[in-house]
C-alpha cells in the first residue's frame, strides 16, 4: 500500500526534479516507510513512489521497480493477495524471480499476459507501467475502485496521482475548484464517486474497472476492462439453499485467508455490527484451524480497535467487546474528547480532500492502530451493498413483492425488518416514496444556499449498464447501483483517505470479486428473506461468531456523535470559521445567510441544523488548507 505519481511532459521539456520530488512527497503519509524516483530522460517521464511496507520488507522490493532489463518500471498502490499462486503459475512458464514481493509479481503478470493480467489479479490496485521500448504508459485501477488513481492531461502533459491534493505540488497545474463538482457535493456528497470528475477542475479519475493507455505522440485511450454483469453466474437460482450457504462460507474463509497474508502484523475495527465482527470471526477460525495453506500469513493478528462513544445512542461498545472477548485477541478502545477534536480538525479536513460527513472518530481509530504498531485492517465494507443491510433495502424489495417466489417475505415481514434496522416505524409518506424510488441515472442538486444551481451529472457506467439492469429486479437494481455508483464508493473513498492519512492498509474480504460475482448471482431471497437481512451471511457464521451479534437486527455502522460535539463546545470552533471575512465572501455559497442561520442555531442550540452547514465549512476550510499548500509547494520552486 503506497502512493503513486507520474509526469510525463508531451512538450519534451525534462521532468523538473524539484517537481517530481514535492510531488512524490506530497503523498508521505500513503508511504512513510521509504521513497522512489524514476527518470527518463529521452522521453521525458518521472515516475515517483511512496512506500507502505506490507509484503516484502527488504529494500529490494522498493519502488519504482524495474524488470526484463530495466524495460519496463512499475509504480503500485496496492495489494496483489493471490502473488503466491501467480508466482507458481508465472513459474512453471519460465519466469524467475528476484524478490518475495506482490509487486515483481504484477509486473511479471504484465510482461506474460500484457493488459490481460488485470484479469489474472485478485486484490486493490492502482498502478503505472512505463515501457521504454514502446514508449508507453499503462495505468490500472481496480475491478471496484478501492484504490483511487487520479490523472491530468493537457496538451503540454500528463500526469497522475493517488490524491487530487498532490496535483497542488505542480507548478504549471492551474489550482481551480470546479464549482459544479463542489456544488453537487455540498447538496449530497456520497453520490459523487461514480462519475469521472473531481472538485478540482482538470483533474479527472479514472473509472473503477478501468485502465488508460498513452504512447507517445497520441491521444490516451479509456477502457472500461471489468463488468461485474458480464461474470454473473444465473444457475445459482437452481440451487437449494444448504449449496449456496455453504458455497458463500467457502468464498468468505478464502477471501479472507488471501487478505491475512502478510509480512507485518494485522489489525481489525470493529464496530460491533455484523460485517467486521464476521471478518473478524473468520480471522480466528483461519488462524486457529490453518486453513490458509500459506506460509506468508501474518504472525500477529489478534488487534481489535473500537471507537466508543460514552452515554451515546451510537455507542456500540458492548457488541464489540463481545467479539473481542469471544476471539480472546487484544482489545484496543478510544473514547474521542473534544481536545481531540480541535487539535486535529484542519488535519482531518485536508486529508478528506473532498467533502464528506465528520468522521474524525475513525480518523483517530486508525491513528490508533499506526500508534500500537499495525499498519494493515480487515475491515467489513461492501457487506451491507451486496446483502441488503441498509433499512431501505426491505422497502425497495416491495417493490418487487408481486413478483411471484414462494420464499417471499411478506410485506408485514419487511416493514418489520426496516423498523428494527432504522430504530423507526416507517411514515405513510416515506412508505410512498421508497415503493415508486429507483437507481438514478443522473443527480441534480439544489441547495438554498448555493449562488448557482448545478448541472446535473451523469452515471456513464450505469447508462451503459441499463440494457442488462432493466431485466432486474428492483432490489437487484439498487444494490447494484450502489455498491458499483453511489455509496459503497463514496465508503472506499472516505476510507482510503482516512486509513492512509495515518499509514494504515485496509483489506476488505467481501470486495473478492469472486464473492462479489457471487451474490450479485444470488436469488433476492438469499439476502432478505422473513428472518431478516443479509440471511446467507449469517447462516454462514452460525457457531463461528457470538451469536448476540450474529443475530443482532439494528444497523449502525462507524457513525460519531457529532451533535453531541457540537454541543460539548465545538460548535465554538466552528462559529470562528463562519465568521471569518472569507467565508462571508464566498463565491460558491451564501456566505452571510449561512452565518446567519448558523448563529441563530448556535443560539437555540439546534445542532442538527448545524450539523447540515457543516459541508459549507468543510469547503471553506479546504479551500483555505489546499491554497496554504499550493504556497508552500511554489515556495520549493523559488516562487
Amino acid at each position: 500500500m503506497c502512493g503513486i505519481v507520474g509526469i510525463w511532459n508531451i512538450n519534451k521539456d525534462p521532468v523538473n526534479p524539484i517537481t517530481l520530488r514535492e510531488f512524490t512527497d506530497s503523498l508521505t503519509h500513503r508511504g512513510p516507510d521509504s521513497r522512489g524516483e524514476f527518470f527518463d530522460s529521452k522521453t521525458c517521464i518521472g515516475l515517483g513512489h511512496r512506500r507502505l511496507t506490507i509484503i516484502d520488507k527488504k529494500n529490494r522490493s522498493n519502488q519504482p521497480f524495474h524488470c526484463t532489463r530495466n524495460r519496463y518500471v512499475l509504480s503500485f498502490n496496492g495489494e496483489i493477495y493471490n502473488f503466491l499462486e501467480l508466482r507458481n503459475e508465472l513459474k512453471s512458464l519460465g519466469y524467475s524471480f528476484e524478490t518475495d514481493s506482490d509487486t515483481e509479481v504484477l509486473l511479471q503478470s504484465y510482461i506474460a499476459w500484457g493488459s490481460d493480467c488485470q484479469y489474472k489479479f485478485n486484490g486493490m490496485w492502482a498502478f503505472a507501467i512505463w515501457d521504454r521500448a514502446l514508449r508507453t504508459l499503462f495505468l490500472s485501477r481496480d475491478r471496484f475502485g478501492v484504490k483511487p488513481l487520479y490523472y491530468w492531461h493537457t496538451q503540454e502533459r500528463f500526469a497522475f496521482a493517488s490524491e487530487q491534493k498532490a496535483f497542488l505540488a505542480i507548478p504549471e497545474f492551474r489550482f481551480e475548484f470546479d464549482d459544479g463538482m463542489l456544488s453537487h457535493s455540498l447538496c449530497q456528497w456520497s453520490y459523487q464517486e461514480g462519475t469521472d470528475y473531481s472538485i478540482l477542475q482538470g483533474v479527472m479519475k479514472l473509472p473503477a474497472g478501468h485502465s488508460l493507455t498513452l504512447k507517445s505522440g497520441s491521444y490516451c485511450k479509456i477502457n472500461r476492462w471489468w463488468n461485474t454483469l458480464e461474470h454473473l453466474d444465473e444457475t445459482l437460482f437452481e440451487k437449494p439453499s444448504k449449496d449456496l450457504i455453504d458455497q458463500f462460507k467457502h468464498l468468505f474463509f478464502d477471501s479472507v485467508s488471501l487478505r491475512m497474508r502478510s509480512d507485518v502484523p494485522l489489525g481489525m475495527a470493529l464496530s460491533g455490527g455484523l460485517d467486521s465482527s464476521a471478518v473478524a470471526s473468520t480471522m480466528k477460525q483461519i488462524a486457529s484451524s490453518d486453513q490458509s495453506g500459506s506460509e506468508r500469513m501474518a504472525n500477529s493478528w489478534q488487534n481489535a480497535f473500537v471507537a466508543t462513544f460514552p452515554n451515546s445512542p451510537q455507542d456500540e461498545t458492548h457488541y464489540a467487546k463481545t467479539v473481542i472477548d469471544d476471539l480472546e485477541c487484544r482489545g484496543f478502545y478510544y473514547d474521542l474528547s473534544f481536545t481531540d477534536l480541535e487539535e486535529h480538525l484542519e488535519s482531518f479536513i485536508f486529508s478528506m480532500e473532498d467533502i464528506t460527513d465528520y468522521f474524525g472518530n475513525v480518523w483517530h481509530l486508525y491513528k490508533m492502530m499506526k500508534q500500537n504498531g499495525v499498519s494493515v485492517s480487515l475491515d467489513g465494507h461492501g457487506g451491507d451493498e451486496l446483502l441488503g443491510g441498509y433499512h431501505h433495502h426491505p422497502l425497495v424489495m416491495l417493490k418487487d413483492w408481486f413478483r411471484v417466489h414462494p420464499e417471499r417475505p411478506s410485506i408485514k415481514n419487511l416493514l418489520a425488518i426496516h423498523e428494527s434496522l432504522a430504530g423507526t416505524p416507517l411514515s405513510p409518506k416515506l412508505f410512498k416514496s421508497k415503493l415508486g424510488n429507483r437507481p438514478r441515472e443522473s443527480i441534480q442538486g439544489t441547495h438554498p444556499l448555493l449562488t448557482h444551481s448545478p448541472q446535473p451529472f451523469h452515471y456513464p457506467r450505469h447508462s451503459q449498464d441499463l440494457t442488462k439492469l432493466n431485466d432486474k429486479e428492483s432490489f437487484f437494481q439498487s444494490l447494484y447501483f450502489e455498491f458499483h455508483n453511489s455509496s459503497l464508493p463514496t465508503i472506499l473513498r472516505n476510507f482510503d483517505r482516512l486509513s492512509m492519512a495515518n499509514g494504515v492498509e485496509i483489506r476488505s474480504p467481501f470486495l473478492d470479486w469472486r464473492l462479489v460475482c457471487f451474490c450479485f448471482s444470488l436469488p433476492a431471497w438469499a439476502k432478505i428473506n422473513a428472518s431478516g437481512t443479509k440471511q446467507i451471511l449469517r447462516e454462514s457464521m452460525q457457531g463461528i461468531m457470538p451469536e448476540s451479534v450474529r443475530s443482532r437486527k439494528r444497523k449502525l455502522g462507524f457513525v460519531s456523535p457529532f451533535n453531541v460535539w457540537l454541543e460539548q463546545g465545538l460548535h465554538k470552533n466552528l462559529s470562528r470559521i463562519v465568521s471569518d471575512h472569507s467565508f462571508k465572501q464566498s463565491s460558491l455559497f451564501d456566505g452571510k445567510k449561512t452565518k446567519s442561520i448558523f448563529d441563530e442555531a448556535a443560539k437555540q442550540k439546534d445542532w442538527n441544523t448545524i450539523h447540515r452547514i457543516w459541508p459549507f465549512i468543510q469547503a471553506h476550510f479546504l479551500g483555505l488548507a489546499f491554497a496554504n499548500k499550493r504556497t508552500e509547494h511554489m515556495k520549493a520552486h523559488g516562487k
